[in-house]
Parts: structure tokens; sequence; C-alpha cells
């Protein structure tokens, strides 16, 4: 078994560079919700691009990718949501900078505000996935795969 640094593509760079954008230019929409529709390609595939990159920095240091930004990157994740549920969180959002209390006070506005705290709480959950996953891979997983290296040619040559 040997150890090398994940491949990331010119399209996972692309992919990520683009969720990054979408994570700036929305982040205002972001505690309620956004739209799934833009994002540059489904959770699961900017998951395995985001842990892609964070592999590679824990296996290069040097690598100008911050670990801490892909994790924000990761729990901001859960903030994008279908189209109806991204569409009330959106009037809801409207309703509170206008100062519309009769929309605030709406049915609608509570489903908003649950899915908002069921956000939070997918949010933290993936933030705990993704310290998880590097605890595994980082240093220590890194070694583990190592000695494991060692363990096969040891058996190998000296048997």
């Amino acid at each position: 078994m040997t150890t090398s640094p994940p491949v990331c593509t010119a399209q996972a760079v692309s992919l990520l560079n683009e969720y990054m954008k979408i994570l700036s230019d929305f982040s205002s929409l972001l505690a309620l919700g956004a739209p799934e529709s833009l994002l540059p390609a489904s959770k699961e595939e900017l998951r395995h691009i985001i842990r892609t990159f964070a592999k590679t920095q824990l296996l290069d240091p040097a690598d100008l990718t911050d670990t801490d930004t892909l994790r924000t990157a990761y729990v901001s994740l859960a903030t994008f949501l279908s189209y109806d549920d991204a569409h009330v969180a959106a009037q809801l959002h409207a309703a509170c900078q206008r100062g519309d209390m009769k929309f605030m006070t709406s049915a609608a506005a509570e489903r908003a505000m649950a899915r908002a705290q069921r956000i939070e709480q997918e949010a933290s959950a993936l933030g705990r996935e993704f310290d998880e996953w590097i605890h595994v891979q980082g240093p220590l997983g890194l070694l583990s795969e190592i000695e494991a290296l060692f363990g096969e040619f040891e058996a190998k040559y000296t048997a």
C-alpha cells in the first residue's frame, strides 16, 4: 500500500472555486438557506472534492488551501435546500429586511425558521464529520498507513 497525494483535477479545482464564489456571493442567504440549484455540482460530489483538497493539505502543509476554509465550505453544504424550501427562506429573509410582521408570523415563516434550525443541526453534524475525517486522515492516519507498509515490507523480506 502506498500513500500518494489525492488527485486534484482541473475540473475539481474549477468546481471548488465556483462553490467558494457562491459561498461568498450568497453569504447573506445562507443562514436561512439557499437553493441547491446554485451549486456547481451535487452536494455529494462537492463533499468528495473538499475532502480531496483537505487530504492534499494534510499531505502537503505548504499547499495554499486552508483546512479551516475547507471545513467552512464543507459545513456550508447544509445550507443548500430544495427550491421550495429555499424560496420560503428567501421570502422570510426579505420579510425580515422589510419588517413585514404579517409574513414573519405566518405558518410559512415558522416552517422556514424550523428549517433554519435543522440547517444548524446538519451543519454541526457535517462539522463533526469533517473533523473526524481529518482526524482519521491526519498525521496519525497517515502514520498507520506507513506502519502497515513497513509491516508488509518486513514480512515480505525477513521471512
